[in-house]
């Protein structure tokens, strides 16, 4: 929550997307069934921004939500969608994404992120960037407006109006 208010503070709409929920004691391998679902309901709302007449969309996503933003982005066309903020997403790296990509991660984040760390780097498509957030952990507390700050310098490069 704090993320998406401080970037409505910046100047972004912002759109919250309800993703798939497994049960309590779900791990996050038992997600993997819900992708499918999930990239549907990016798509969707990305439809719907464009339908409102918002035309630089972007996806920003936190750690599972990363793995359910990268399965609509490697289901074909992301269009309107031409950006992804994707913060500490473990477990997986960006092969097949085709749109520019904010890889943040924190200093003190969890061990699959950690560990993903270089193959994430290595596989960013162009125009991306991967930073690492000094004294922060896997959910930025303490840390939220600095993470929004970094999050919005990126997509006001990455989506600048095109002349």
């Amino acid at each position: 929550g704090a993320l998406r208010a401080k970037l409505a503070e910046l100047g972004y709409a912002t759109l919250s997307i309800q993703m798939p929920v497994q049960a309590k004691e779900a791990r996050p391998g038992d997600y993997v069934e819900t992708f499918p679902e999930a990239a549907e309901r990016i798509r969707v709302a990305a439809g719907w921004l464009k339908a409102k007449g918002l035309d630089r969309i972007a996806v920003v996503s936190h750690s599972l939500g990363g793995r359910m933003a990268g399965a609509f982005f490697r289901a074909g066309n992301p269009a309107p969608v031409s950006a992804w903020a994707s913060i500490s997403m473990g477990f997986d790296d960006y092969k097949g994404v085709r749109v520019p990509v904010f890889d943040l991660y924190a200093e003190d984040d969890h061990p699959p992120v950690m560990e993903m760390t270089q193959a994430r780097k290595a596989t960013l498509p162009k125009g991306s960037k991967q930073q690492r957030m000094a004294g922060a952990e896997h959910f930025y507390v303490g840390k939220e407006h600095e993470a929004a700050s970094v999050v919005a310098t990126w997509l006001d490069q990455v989506l600048k109006p095109r002349r």
